[in-house]
């Protein structure tokens, strides 16, 4: 018994000590003097080092299938390997000034998709996903061009990032080719199940119709282009009024504008909701659509975002190209690469998340009010805005942007307003999207009595 089981034992140390086995484990172990040389400025000594990686990384591969001593070890530790040498080599030339620090967003950002993705699907089905053919010959040019970077050839850095764009492209084939396969299938559809969002406006209860509000002393009539003025949020009863303005433009002030046809109005106890855009235009937000010239990025990115009829946002060349501008093209193509694969299973609002809040209040060209001829950015700084003008006005203030397909984000709001029930108040876009011009409305408690409404002229 004890002779089979040593005999056991050595069998098993012979199949993880393998020769391809070794060869990995060189290349983890050549990452600390990697980064040693490259951070010296050690160029030959981080060029061979790097060759002899990439070599070893192909002669490992070969070994493998020609002496079938490919292993469950070696299917981990070669990718493992890959991604760490890879990446620290990346780094160091980053920390060393050879490489901008912008790219290596996008390389994190597929590594890190490609390791999550492939740690989910072995857990989950014990199953490990094999690398392409094309996908290690991208990794071997890629190594190749980073050795060419430390040495600093001509031409080194144009070469670099025509492999990188390889590298970034084959990175997307794989994660496609994992969904593929059955496991793939099915985490995918477990993705869904997941990260589906539960519809919202719980406890938002239509509570009114004319006789309702003349006996609480106001004319439904009166509230302009309405026609649910009360709703019941949490037992509490709330009546919704939107307010007329004359089309907002620079250089309207958001102050004086309010005061002008709001403040006669409002009560202490009111909360003060304002269009986003409005406060954007105020704020001198406006971008002339003749002045924006999209580059072919921005033509090709805009082409690849879901059109819906309640909206341009960033569907429209222009507003990409504002995006480019205002949030940074690094950060617009990461988010790219996010919301690629967000589509591959089935997660909505991935590349918002990334891009930031900025570049989801972007709005393009529309054939009505401020935006006839004109794109408009975000406002700058809601919540702050929103806090003065709660000092001014003595009432909680938020900014809003909303939409007609359920979309109803709070951009910013001053200290008391309840998030919430403006979100529930707000959900079915009372002051409407279109030619309502109403950027102003009030939401106003009714359970406290009577309610006393003026009447704008």
């Amino acid at each position: 018994m004890g002779s089979y089981k040593e005999s056991n034992e050595r069998r098993s140390a012979f199949e993880v000590l393998t020769i391809p086995n070794l060869l990995t484990i060189f290349r983890l172990a050549a990452v600390t003097p990697l980064v040693i040389f490259i951070l010296a400025r050690n160029s030959l000594a981080a060029f061979l080092v790097i060759l002899l990686a990439t070599f070893s990384d192909y002669l490992d591969g070969y070994l493998a299938r020609r002496f079938k001593q490919e292993s469950r070890l070696g299917k981990i530790l070669d990718p493992t390997a890959d991604k760490l040498l890879g990446g620290a080599a990346f780094i160091s030339l980053c920390i060393a000034q050879y490489l901008p620090w912008s790219i290596f967003a996008l390389f994190a950002a597929r590594d890190l998709i490609l390791l999550i993705t492939m740690f989910i699907l072995t857990a989950q089905h014990k199953r490990i996903l094999t690398e392409t053919k094309i996908g290690k010959f991208s990794t071997g040019l890629f190594m190749l061009s980073l050795a060419l970077v430390v040495i600093e050839v001509p031409y080194a850095i144009l070469l670099f990032y025509i492999c990188f764009a390889i590298y970034l492209y084959t990175g997307a084939i794989y994660v496609i080719r994992i969904f593929q396969t059955p496991e793939g299938k099915e985490l995918k559809e477990e993705a869904k199940r997941r990260f589906r969002k539960h519809p919202g406006g719980e406890g938002v209860f239509p509570a009114g119709d004319d006789q309702t509000c003349r006996s609480m002393g106001t004319d439904l009539k009166s509230v302009p282009m309405l026609h649910k003025a009360i709703l019941t949020v949490d037992t509490h009863t709330y009546l919704r009024i939107p307010i007329r303005t004359h089309e907002i433009k620079p250089p309207d002030s958001l102050q004086e504008q309010v005061a002008r046809y709001a403040g006669k109005f409002l009560q202490s106890s009111d909360t003060l909701v304002l269009s986003e855009k409005m406060v954007a235009a105020t704020q001198n937000r406006l971008v002339p659509s003749e002045s924006i010239h999209p580059t072919r990025l921005a033509v090709w990115l805009a082409g690849k975002v879901t059109k819906t009829p309640h909206g341009i946002g960033l569907g429209s060349p222009l507003t990409m190209q504002l995006a480019l501008r205002e949030c940074g093209t690094w950060r617009i193509l990461l988010a790219a690469a996010f919301g690629a694969v967000g589509k591959l299973l089935g997660i909505k609002g991935l590349f918002y998340r990334v891009a930031g809040r900025q570049a989801a209040w972007i709005d393009g060209d529309a054939p009505y009010g401020m935006l006839r001829g004109h794109a408009v950015l975000g406002p700058k700084e809601p919540a702050r805005v929103c806090q003065e003008m709660d000092q001014l006005f003595g009432c909680r203030v938020a900014v809003l942007d909303v939409n007609d397909i359920g979309g109803c984000e709070i951009c910013g709001a001053s200290r008391g307003a309840d998030k919430r029930i403006v979100l529930a108040l707000m959900k079915d876009n009372p002051l409407g999207q279109d030619v309502e011009q109403t950027p102003i409305g009030i939401l106003r408690l009714l359970d406290r009595g009577p309610v006393t409404l003026f009447h704008s002229r």
